[in-house]
């Protein structure tokens, strides 16, 4: 798959996803992050990565990331949904589980 299409960011999210699966972490941490490179305006690939990092305990590159995606994410967004959907968008699974 890489190999037929490996400047399309979509193969990289599945590659991601296929490492994470096999417990490769890492490797799903890095296709992630030539996904953003590829596509960096997609900010379902910013949530994904944060979800990625926030599972190694990294929780404040998650939130990094959290926040660049959030730019991108707004644009598409009315005004009066800002805030309701900021909240929502920040909150990660795990999150959901605790509240």
């Amino acid at each position: 798959m890489l190999r037929v299409s490996p400047t399309e960011a979509s193969s990289r999210l599945i590659a991601s996803t296929i490492y994470q699966q096999l417990g490769e972490e890492s490797e799903a941490i890095a296709q992630l992050g030539i996904a953003i490179a590829l596509d960096p305006e997609n900010f379902a690939f910013y949530k994904r990565m944060a979800l990625h990092l926030m599972r190694r305990g990294e929780v404040q590159a998650a939130k990094a990331m959290l926040e660049k995606g959030w730019l991108f994410y707004r644009k598409l967004l009315a005004k009066k949904d800002l805030e309701a959907t900021r909240e929502e968008y920040f909150t990660l699974p795990d999150q959901k589980k605790a509240a």
